[in-house]
């Protein structure tokens, strides 16, 4: 299920109604922002969770996140790598 709520409290609401009624198994939190309320609620309950973002705003839950900084020093590295050959990039 999705559910979009218009700030952490609703959407902390949201977890602890569903988590209590056992209509889900888990959560995927998503925008994360310092001291993000909403980690310390899923662990709370006991709810597993998984975070999307990086891994130190996640606590103790796990999180996935790609680091687009290093694939971007490499397509920039290889445009300037054509333009040094005289190459159109």
């Amino acid at each position: 299920m999705l559910q979009v709520a218009p700030d952490h409290q609703a959407e902390i609401a949201v977890y602890r109604r569903w988590w209590g009624e056992g209509r889900v198994d888990g959560a995927i939190l998503v925008d994360l922002r310092a001291a993000d309320p909403r980690v310390a609620e899923v662990e709370r309950l006991g709810m597993p969770a998984v975070v999307a973002g990086h891994p130190p705003g996640a606590g103790p839950l796990p999180a996935v996140w790609s680091d687009d900084a290093t694939v971007m020093g490499e397509v920039i590295g290889y445009l300037a790598a054509l333009a040094y050959c005289g190459l159109p990039a």
